[in-house]
């Protein structure tokens, strides 16, 4: 897959790398570093042969055993800026 051209952007070129995936699982987040992926140098769209996309989902399901944790906020568009979405687009 190196160097082939992007699906996502039709113009990027793939490069083999290391990312971290935001990988959601029934309404919870699991963030994965080191994933081996390849990137487009344009859009930066992900790509992953099948067994890496199996880990993901494997790694995801036993979220209970994972030890290290964060928090994050959580707000809306309309909450912080007070305008109905309608008018924002």
């Amino acid at each position: 897959m190196d160097n082939e051209r992007c699906d996502f952007c039709h113009e990027g070129r793939l490069k083999a790398q290391t990312v971290r995936e935001y990988y959601k699982y029934h309404g919870d987040l699991v963030i994965i570093d080191n994933v081996p992926a390849y990137v487009c140098n344009t859009c930066g769209e992900h790509y992953h042969f099948a067994q890496v996309a199996k880990k993901l989902r494997r790694i995801a399901e036993n979220r209970s055993k994972i030890k290290e944790r964060i928090s994050v906020p959580i707000t809306t568009f309309e909450s912080q800026f007070s305008i109905p979405f309608e008018d924002a687009i």
